[in-house]
């Protein structure tokens, strides 16, 4: 999966659009930026599955980027994927969604906001969650779940200091050693 971004310029001291920067561009051309999955990610997964945690997506990305790469790491235990995009997520009641969220795999284009609004709504349904998050907008979520992971090296303080968890090495890798462990 390839995300493409389109290039174009404009002198700065080009002064004949007045206060409209993005006319008259001189168009470049489009660049593709490949965001290869993490390896050893698609063999977490598996070992998540198979520790019997259901592993849910929560993503700014676009839905159709999102299905890519969570049919790539094998997401979901069935064939199908189930993808909700943040534009039907709004129209939700919390109930619908409470109801909705233990079919879902993927949850696209997500606000901070909708972050805290998924982990609610599957506690609601009755899951036990963990949030990974390294941002400040992942506070929240992380707050709120029942086990805040947060990433130790690159991280925000902030994402630190509300976690339950904190990873040092940043690799999911160590949660499912910490969980055959626990167990």
């Amino acid at each position: 999966m390839k995300r493409v971004l389109g290039v174009a310029y404009r002198h700065v001291n080009d002064t004949s659009n007045g206060n409209n920067p993005e006319q008259d561009l001189t168009w470049l051309g489009l660049v593709g930026m490949a965001d290869p999955i993490r390896k050893g990610a698609k063999e977490l997964i598996a070992g998540f599955h198979q520790a019997g945690i259901d592993t849910v997506m929560i993503t700014g990305d676009q839905s159709p980027t999102a299905y890519a790469i969570a049919k790539e790491l094998g997401l979901s235990r069935d064939e199908k994927l189930e993808i909700l995009d943040s534009t039907n997520l709004n129209n939700l009641s919390p109930e619908a969604l409470t109801a909705l969220s233990d079919k879902v795999d993927v949850f696209a284009r997500i606000s901070p906001s909708n972050k805290l609004q998924i982990v609610q709504a599957l506690q609601a349904a009755g899951k036990v969650v963990a949030m990974t998050g390294d941002g400040i907008n992942d506070a929240p979520a992380l707050k709120a779940a029942q086990v805040g992971v947060a990433m130790g090296k690159g991280g925000t303080d902030v994402a630190r200091e509300v976690a339950d968890i904190v990873l040092e090495d940043d690799r999911l890798e160590t949660m499912i050693i910490a969980v055959s462990r626990g167990r």
